[in-house]
């Protein structure tokens, strides 16, 4: 499980297991794009 949180405000944007997401902060929106790799 990971909990993807916005690098400037740490506001907690989603969790789960997440592969590819771009997501828009709610509260600075600021644009968040994550990739992990799941093996």
């Amino acid at each position: 499980m990971i909990d993807l949180r916005c690098p400037v405000c740490g506001r907690l944007l989603m969790k789960g297991q997440i592969v590819e997401v771009q997501v828009k902060c709610p509260k600075c929106k600021k644009l968040v794009k994550l990739s992990c790799n799941k093996e």
